[in-house]
């Protein structure tokens, strides 16, 4: 496993494979398909937020595409909003 900065990234890949490996939504009651409908959300932000932060090392959208499996023009959307993001920390 990786050390250092971003270290417990991997570790929250293995543990949402695992979640997602054991999902049985046919099992759920409605209210708890909502209770983990809204955590993947959350989660999914978080991502997204983390690869736009890191869109702004590789300042490249056809390497971010390959790298994400989107395509170029959301690549260089998520570019963009990297940018941006860096601005408003400065």
């Amino acid at each position: 496993m990786m050390m250092g900065m971003g270290a417990g990234i991997f570790a929250a890949i293995a543990e949402l494979e695992k979640e997602d490996a054991n999902l049985q939504p046919e099992l759920l009651t409605a209210e708890r398909a909502r209770e983990l409908m809204t955590a993947y959300a959350s989660a999914g932000k978080l991502v997204s937020f983390g690869i736009a932060a890191l869109s702004r090392k590789l300042d490249d959208s056809s390497e971010l595409a390959r790298l994400t499996g989107s395509s170029v023009g959301r690549a260089k959307n998520v570019v963009t909003t990297g940018t941006v993001m860096a601005s408003w920390k400065s």
